[in-house]
């Protein structure tokens, strides 16, 4: 298995898959991801990062991320989405990508939203130890 940053070949799997987990998780607004790709991730100061895993230079997981700053935690790590292709789960893909964020300079933490519908991932990532702390979520979008 490797990790690697994305490269712009990568756009089609990280749109499709990031489609997909939109649908899971109950997510009815249209993603922006195929039209801001290389001016959000692949540019010189991005405001974003893709990890792709690999295994046999076949593409089997992706992971959207970004940091934030929380007071009560310092630096962590947003991951706003993740993706691992169907016969590829419940063999430590999730746990590598994870493990990979974690040891990133500075990263106090990890935070992400999970679609109330997918309770697939809600499951998963408990079982992972994160700690659900049941905070209502706004989101505020520019008109």
């Amino acid at each position: 298995m490797n990790i690697r940053n994305t490269t712009i070949d990568d756009k089609d799997f990280v749109v499709s898959s990031n489609d997909y987990v939109n649908q899971v998780s109950g997510i009815k607004t249209q993603s922006q991801l195929s039209i801001n790709f290389e001016k959000d991730i692949l540019c010189e100061n991005p405001k974003a990062f893709c990890l792709i895993v690999e295994e046999n230079k076949e593409q089997i997981a992706f992971c959207l991320y970004s940091y934030v700053y929380w007071a009560n935690k310092g630096q962590g790590v947003y991951l706003s989405n993740v993706f691992v292709k169907p016969e590829y789960r419940k063999k430590g893909v999730l746990r590598e990508i994870l493990s990979y964020l974690k040891n990133l300079n500075n990263v106090n933490f990890i935070t992400m939203l999970v679609g109330n519908e997918n309770e697939s991932m809600q499951k998963t990532i408990a079982n992972y130890g994160a700690e659900d702390i049941d905070m209502k979520t706004f989101y505020l979008k520019k008109e």
